[in-house]
């Protein structure tokens, strides 16, 4: 259960907004949830492998710190899209829907990136630790 704490309306409210507050709540609460369902378990797992990487790179064995790399990748590529795909309600306010993107998509986004940066810097060192030319 979601628990909040709204501000009262200082202008008594119109005959009716408690229904409307309540549908837009229900709105809310069905787009955290559908975001919630596209995250998952996947960030749980792109983490574990994440400090597999870590441990695995460090200590250089280069092939499974490419390998935990591509599970790192793969994970949070299936989050992107996921959240790519929710729908968020047009009819809010630009800053409300800019506050949504900023917590609920951003994050992920940039740790994609970050992670495909490095994960073409972790195929050029596996290449040159074959010495693959």
């Amino acid at each position: 259960r979601q628990f909040c704490i709204k501000p009262s309306r200082s202008d008594g409210g119109a005959a009716g907004s408690n229904s409307e507050e309540a549908e837009d709540d229900k709105s809310k609460s069905a787009t955290a949830e559908k975001a919630v369902k596209a995250v998952g378990y996947r960030y749980l797992t792109a983490v574990i492998c994440q400090g597999s990487w870590t441990i695995c790179f460090g200590k250089e064995y280069i092939i499974a710190s490419f390998v935990l790399m591509m599970c790192i990748w793969i994970n949070l590529l299936t989050i992107v899209r996921n959240l790519d795909t929710l729908s968020y309600d047009l009819q809010a306010s630009v800053p409300s829907r800019m506050k949504d993107y900023v917590l609920d998509v951003l994050p992920f986004a940039v740790h994609f990136g970050w992670i495909s940066a490095a994960f073409v810097v972790n195929a050029n060192v596996l290449m040159e630790s074959q010495e693959v030319e």
